[in-house]
Order: structure tokens, then sequence, then C-alpha cells
């Protein structure tokens, strides 16, 4: 799947490769202290990379398409059938009358014998966009420099913060904001509040930078800053938002931290005042029914040949989870019964969730737990349940001399409908054993949740003359 003669050249070099300071260097230089860094980047081929972007632009397209195919373009009926209680205030609130191609999508795939698929789709406020930035990182450290040169390559990686920061400026314009007419474009992220492990200064700096190119590249008679703050830093007064006393603009929400001025912002973004982005159409685009939906669909004629391939080539088996009758690969089943025999080919989801929180491999629970787990799962009614794939392993180097096999999760971003880069999780295929033998048997729980894994930049690689 991946080029792998770095492997050869690494073990070569293995006592270098693994030493402290080839970790050192990468860590120093990765000022924001993100995430555990891989040492060695995965590098897709070209062709390889043509199949990523091919999948995961397509499969977000088809998302895109869902109220048109399912609910004849009536988006209210769209967004109350994914709806969960809290949710119906902010219907109400919902100027949408199509889905945003400017908000960022990230689908999740691994890689198979059988290609590309696709375990779950992120929008809107899709984390992990940050992680562009530690791309130039890899190719300034000694022995990665002297294998590139061997090869005559230059790493390939799109900057995804300068991407989404354009689109936010285009949309933003689009919409008509009225206080753009200034040449002033301010803008804030809405950032986690209990945790700054992304949002931190030296990211603030990274974002500054690329948020003024952005401007520059679109609008260049124009000048703005970027903040991060949580929604209840913000002050509204007289239908405008301020920041440290500085109108803003645009409001990116990567994380929700206010109810109520949340719904200030909305009512101010539906009337042109402010532009908000995702926005309210996340919260149902990120519903992991809509892969069941479209999974449960493979066959429908409605969808056209082109997206019937679609989903029989990258979505595996997925199904809402409830007390009904469904098909497995055309044969007939009754779901409860069916996923509780097949418990170590099954992973149960929530429906709206993310970081492993409410994922559950059947394989790590015992018969009695599984019983119990779905049982909560049938009287809740927002779960879906996916027959596991297999992963392709890869092998990294370890330690020196040494390799292990891995696995890895990909997330390609796609704004506008183009692929913009993303980043890999790098597993351990004994990593899915929980770290304590308590009552939460989720993934979160386990060696290989977002906070323990290493991750890397998704390179490529173009050819130097």
């Amino acid at each position: 799947m991946t080029d792998h003669s770095y492997l050869e050249f690494a073990l070569k070099n293995s006592l270098e490769a693994t030493s402290l300071k080839h970790y050192q260097l990468l860590q120093d230089s990765n000022s924001m202290k993100l995430y555990k860094l891989e040492v060695w980047p995965l590098i897709l081929k070209p062709n390889q990379l043509d199949q990523l972007k091919e999948a995961s632009e397509g499969i977000v397209r088809l998302l895109q398409k869902i109220p048109s195919y399912f609910f004849m373009d009536n988006f209210y009926d769209f967004f109350k059938s994914y709806a969960s209680e809290g949710d119906i205030s902010l219907i109400e609130l919902a100027f949408t009358n199509s889905i945003e191609t400017e908000i960022a999508y990230r689908p999740d795939f691994i890689i198979t014998e059988q290609g590309w698929k696709c375990l779950e789709i992120n929008a809107g406020n899709a984390g992990g966009w940050i992680v562009s930035m530690l791309a130039p990182i890899y190719s300034k450290v000694p022995i990665i420099a002297r294998y590139l040169e061997s090869k005559r390559w230059k790493l390939s990686s799109p900057n995804t913060a300068l991407l989404l920061f354009k689109t936010l400026v285009k949309a933003s314009f689009k919409r008509h904001i009225t206080p753009f007419y200034k040449n002033t474009i301010n803008s804030v992220i809405i950032v986690p509040f209990e945790s700054k492990r992304e949002f931190n200064k030296d990211s603030l700096k990274f974002c500054q930078e690329a948020y003024c190119q952005a401007i520059h590249e679109m609008v260049p008679e124009h000048k703005g800053e970027l903040a991060f703050c949580q929604y209840a830093d913000l002050q509204f007064i007289d239908e405008k938002v301020f920041f440290n006393g500085k109108e803003i603009h645009i409001i990116y929400e990567e994380e929700i931290t206010s109810i109520s001025s949340r719904m200030k912002a909305l009512r101010l973004s539906k009337k042109s005042y402010l532009h908000v982005n995702p926005g309210i159409v996340t919260r149902f685009l990120n519903d992991k029914r809509l892969l069941a939906l479209l999974s449960e669909n493979q066959q429908n004629s409605r969808l056209g040949e082109f997206n019937q391939k679609l989903i029989y080539n990258y979505i595996p088996w997925t199904r809402q989870f409830l007390s009904v009758t469904s098909t497995y690969h055309s044969e007939s089943v009754y779901l409860p019964d069916f996923v509780f025999q097949n418990r170590e080919k099954m992973v149960l989801k929530k429906a709206v969730s993310h970081g492993g929180e409410g994922v559950f491999l059947g394989k790590m629970c015992t018969q009695s737990q599984w019983g119990v787990i779905l049982e909560k799962a049938l009287i809740e009614k927002d779960w879906v349940v996916q027959e596991i794939v297999i992963s392709n392993s890869f092998t990294l180097l370890e330690g020196e001399g040494k390799t292990a096999s891995y696995e890895a999760v990909w997330g390609p971003f796609v704004i506008e409908n183009k692929y913009a880069g993303g980043f890999i999780r790098i597993l351990s295929p004994d990593g899915y054993v929980l770290k304590d033998k308590g009552d939460n048997q989720s993934l979160i729980n386990s060696f290989n949740s977002d906070k323990n894994v290493k991750i890397s930049p998704i390179f490529s690689y173009t050819s130097i003359a």
C-alpha cells in the first residue's frame, strides 16, 4: 500500500533512526506538543493517494445528497428525523436549504485487502485539521532528508488549515456579511474549554499565519485577525459580536461551549450579520445513522449506478441497530439476534460520538457484556452496528534493528468537495485491550483511543527532476 523502501533505508541506519536524537528533533520542532508523532512518515504512492481522493470525495458528495435522495429536499424533515430532544429548538434556526460544501468533512478509512473502507464520516468540526502544520517538520530531520534525497522525492501534504480558512472567507463573502465592507475580517475559533491540547499559543501562531495568508490570497485589500476562545468570552452588543474589544465576523465552531451564546450567534448568522461555520447542519451530518442509511440502500436504483458502486466499494455493512429484520449480504436476519450471535464480527457505535466514546468491539466484550450493551442500544434507538473490517498491517521501525506491525486509520479532509490533506492515526493490533477492567468497555478506554495513538500527516510525494 505505502512505499516501504524507507524501512530498508531505516534498518541500514537503525541506530540513528531510532535514537533519542532523531525522535527529539521531531518533538522539538513540534513546538505545540500536539500529539505523539510517528517518527517515520507513511508515504502513499501517488496512485494510492488518487484512490483515497476518489473514495473520500465521492462519499462526501453522496452524504450531501441524502436529503435529496431520501427526503425530497425537505430539510426540516431531514433534520427532524435525526434530531434528539435538545436539537428541536435549533432546527428553527437552520437557514440552510442545501448541504454546505464550505464546511470541512473528514471520512475515516482503513485499507484492507479489498481496498479502502470508510468507517465513519465526520463533518463540520472534524478534529485534527491543525495536524497539517506538522508536515514540514519531517523533511527537516536529517535522516529523513537523506532518504528523500536518495529517492529524488519531495514530500507533499496539503495545508488543511489554509484551505479551511480560505473557504471560510469565501463563504462569508458569499453570504454578504455587511461588516466586511470595512476591509476587516476578524475570526474566532470556539475551542474546548476543558482541553487546550490542540489550541495553545504555538498552534494559534500557526493558525494566524495561515489565516492571514488566506485573506491575502482571497481578498488582498482586506486584513484581519484570528483568536481562540469560548462562546462565553464573546460580547453580544447591538447585533454585533466582539472579542477583546474587536468586532468578530466569522465564528468557527471547533466545540460547542455555551448553548445560550451559540443561539445568539446563530440568530445573527441567520440575519447575515455574522458567519457561523459549520453551524447547525453539522450535528446531523455527523450522525452515523447516515452511513447506515447509505449501506442499507446500496441496491436502491434511485441512487444511480455510480453511487451504488461507490457504496459497494467503500462502505462496510452498516445498519441502524433496531428491533427489525434486515439483510446481511442478501440474507434476511433479525438484527438483535444476529448481532448478539455474531459478536466477534461486529462493532456497535453510538450514532453521535467521537474519540472512541460509545464504540464497542464485540470481540473485546464477553457475551454477557455484549448482551447488556445491545439491550441499552435497543432502548435508546440511536446506535448503529457495523461489520468489522480487517485492516492491512504496516511494518514500522520500533527499535534498533527491530520492526513491529501496526494498523492505521486514515483521515482525509474534504473541503469544497476536494481532497485537502489529512492525518493518520497509528494503531497497535494489540491496542484494543482495555486499560482497566471497569464498566466502560468502549474504545475510549483502550490503548488505541485517540488520546494514546501516534499520528502523522498523510504524505505522498512528487519526483524531483
